[in-house]
């Protein structure tokens, strides 16, 4: 791959696939093959990338002196890079630019106000954006429940002094209007934002897209659509007039609540270390096991270390290890889990522990998890 500084790195695969699972080439190749086309399709990526070298020679995003050799010895090789001798390109653009007198082009650009601004009729600027659980449109992550724990539908960003000024409460149903459309989310109310600004994300679909509502004006240089300012008129939505739910995918049921217990594993709890590669339970290990019925997820981990070395919380997951929490000598750690994982009914959660041999102390640790 090519990160954004222009350095060609190598990724390596992390585990090996499930039995079954193939990779991007492999269907690439399969498909190929299917239209009679296969001979010219591979599916080993040295192989591939050696024929973008050879595709790339001569022109302006040239890969052709990239081998990996080059980038295992270089930690990456930065193109372009036309041959094997050549250093490669950090810096574009470091004696010349690609103009008729080698120098840069500057574009002047003044102030102007957005394309929209509020009126007596749509008196409210609305913003749009991401949220942390999902991706782009939201067509492969809304389909993984453990993203919708926390956030099952978009909720609209406003400040409390706005929403007091139509009644509207944490939570209550709240319609945007603009010369466009109009849309439908949940309250959230947030002392952080504008009380003229309304927040909306973009991931959701059916009568919650945001984009609904958003000015198609383009900028006249960039050519960039005007998302993130439009003018837009709220009011309150009362429960029973809502319409019907946007149901993403017709064979995944979508409900307006998720319904969650909170677990904890918590205790002060004293150990004995054997070694930071032998994990061992501490004390009365605190453990907990999913109840039938209900998928368990880990959401956060807190623990304090007394001990003048570096020791290490082991979440273990019937019997093996899941995630470690190093907690320096003295010293503590909160560790929001984001990447989260279902835990199945019946599954075993421990906290172990694994601190250098001899080396005694007390934590405190204090796991949680909600069951959905």
């Amino acid at each position: 791959m090519t990160n954004l500084e222009g350095r060609v790195i190598r990724r390596r695969m992390a585990l090996p696939p499930p039995p079954d699972v193939r990779t991007d080439l492999q269907f690439l190749a399969g498909l190929a093959d299917r239209l009679g086309r296969g001979q010219f399709f591979s599916d080993d990526p040295r192989t591939v990338f050696d024929e973008l070298r050879r595709a790339s020679a001569g022109g302006i995003a040239d890969y052709a002196g990239i081998t990996y050799e080059r980038i295992e010895a270089e930690q990456g090789v930065f193109w372009p890079c036309p041959a094997e001798d050549h250093p490669g390109t950090p810096r574009l653009f470091a004696d010349s630019f690609p103009t008729a007198d080698a120098r840069a082009r500057f574009v002047r650009v003044e102030h102007r106000d957005p394309h929209e601004v509020p009126d007596r009729e749509y008196p409210y600027v609305l913003t749009t954006g991401r949220v942390m659980q999902q991706y782009q449109s939201g067509n492969q992550t809304r389909r993984v429940a453990a993203l919708t724990v926390s956030l099952p539908e978009p909720r609209v960003e406003l400040h409390p002094d706005l929403a007091r000024r139509y009644g509207i409460a944490d939570s209550d149903m709240v319609e945007l209007r603009s010369r466009r459309g109009r849309a439908r989310f949940r309250a959230r109310l947030n002392p952080g934002i504008r009380p003229d600004t309304v927040f909306a994300p973009f991931h959701w679909g059916g009568d919650q897209a945001v984009n609904l509502l958003t000015d198609p004006a383009l900028d006249r240089h960039s050519k960039m659509p005007a998302f993130k300012a439009c003018a837009v008129a709220i009011s309150g939505v009362p429960e029973l007039t809502r319409g019907p739910q946007t149901r993403p995918y017709p064979d995944h049921e979508r409900t307006d609540e998720v319904h969650s217990t909170p677990r904890f594993l918590q205790g002060v709890l004293t150990f004995e270390g054997k070694g930071l590669d032998q994990p061992a339970p501490i004390g009365v290990a605190p453990g907990y096991v999913v109840p039938p019925g209900v998928v368990a997820q880990a959401v956060y981990f807190r623990g304090g270390n007394s001990a003048g070395e570096l020791i290490c919380v082991v979440l273990m997951r019937d019997g093996r290890p899941m995630r470690y929490f190093p907690i320096g000598a003295k010293g503590d750690v909160h560790v929001p889990l984001r990447v989260v994982e279902d835990l199945d009914s019946g599954t075993a959660v421990e906290l172990w522990l694994a601190a250098p041999a001899g080396v005694t102390g007390t934590v405190v640790v204090d796991l949680g998890l909600v069951e959905v």
